[in-house]
């Protein structure tokens, strides 16, 4: 493989001062094999469709506001929000207490709520984000 093969030399190139990980190399390229194996085709497909699930499902939601492309086409898996009546911050902290991890941004001095699924999630616990943030 190209990248741990240009990792290894990196490390070779001066032995004596570099510390050598080699359970990080051995891990990056197992990561790296994952990936490939499950298709970067695939990840981006399954992404896409997690997200499009949490827009379709935050949308008929009353007092969401959904940012981004309506063009699924053009919209990344992040899937960024607010509820009117909530701070930010106050979203992801009540979602943590639940062990749903959410993260604050700021967007042009607005701060929204960024949902980031990937193709480790399943719909069933996209389903669970959908059911916690419905009952705040």
């Amino acid at each position: 493989m190209k990248i741990l093969i240009l990792l290894s030399r990196n490390y070779l190139i001066n032995s004596k001062q570099v510390f050598r990980n080699y359970v990080g190399i051995v891990g990056l390229e197992s990561s790296a094999n994952y990936l490939l194996n499950f298709g970067i085709k695939n990840i981006y497909e399954k992404n896409q469709y997690l997200s499009n699930i949490l827009r379709e499902e935050l949308s008929n939601i009353p007092n969401i506001t959904l940012y981004g492309p309506d063009d699924p086409n053009k919209r990344t898996s992040i899937v960024s929000f607010n509820i009117k009546g909530f701070d930010s911050q106050e979203i992801v902290d009540k979602l943590e207490k639940q062990n749903i991890i959410l993260a604050v941004r700021e967007i042009m001095e607005k701060k929204i709520v960024r949902i980031s699924p990937h193709f480790y999630n399943n719909e069933p616990q996209i389903l669970q984000v959908i059911d916690a943030i419905k009952k705040l």
